[in-house]
């Protein structure tokens, strides 16, 4: 009798884990874009204060120049006027125009130290979004992703049970296993869609497939079938 395959094995992981890795790079992708959103919005926030700093400060040098020019006139006045003309109060007209330059003046240097600390953050918020790190970890996880993708296809594409009429074959990538099913022990299901086909020469095991059910009766009715044949030939043994 020609050998002749009945059936072979189906792997019931392959769709949806391909789906599960595609998934996976698309979030990278998705979080990677979206860091780069958030670091661009931390640097328009950072040139937005900025700015507004840059006006509070002209506006503070505009309003301390204005009162050292109000102090400098009373100053002037103070000194060309006479003691029976009010220099006194000049005086005092002076020290408290002087006085109020003097704050303005404190002001705005304070701004100014502002404005450097956020000239600061503007440079770490651009150095932040134009750091290729994060673009390098998104390409490192997809190849990784990608990399375990292709061995799980290596290993459904190359690994199966294959059933004939007088054996069982696993293939694999690197060698296979055959057993004759004149010696063939036992059968069995097990948990995680696995299959056990027991024998003198080894064990052939695998799991995850599709059709495990459909594997399991095959062989059952080979082998009951081969049970049949063996106890007709020793009836015929005893006949004769």
């Amino acid at each position: 009798m020609d050998e002749k395959i009945i059936i072979k094995s189906e792997f019931l992981i392959w769709k949806p884990f391909r789906i599960i890795i595609f998934i996976l790079c698309g979030l990278v992708i998705l979080g990677t874009v979206f860091t780069y959103i958030v670091k661009g919005t931390d640097y328009n926030n950072a040139v937005k204060t900025y700015n507004a700093q840059c006006e509070k400060h002209s506006e503070a040098v505009a309003h301390a120049e204005k009162l050292k020019t109000i102090a400098d006139e009373k100053l002037e006045a103070y000194r060309n006027a006479k003691w029976s003309e009010g220099k006194e109060d000049l005086e005092k007209e002076y020290e408290k125009a002087y006085k109020e330059y003097t704050g303005a003046y404190n002001q705005m240097c304070s701004l100014e130290n502002t404005l450097n600390y956020y000239e600061d953050d503007i440079d770490n918020a651009k150095k932040a979004m134009s750091d290729p790190a994060n673009i390098l970890i998104c390409v490192i996880i997809i190849i990784v992703l990608l990399v375990v993708l292709f061995l799980v296809w290596l290993y459904v594409k190359y690994t199966m049970i294959v059933i004939t009429n007088k054996r069982v074959v696993k293939k694999m990538l690197f060698g296979r296993i055959e057993i004759p099913l004149d010696f063939v022990a036992s059968i069995g299901r097990f948990p995680f869609f696995m299959i056990t086909i027991k024998s003198i020469r080894g064990t052939i095991r695998l799991s995850w497939l599709k059709n495990r059910n459909e594997l399991h009766d095959v062989m059952s009715d080979l082998l009951v079938s081969r049970q049949s044949d063996l106890n007709e030939n020793i009836k015929r043994n005893l006949e004769i």
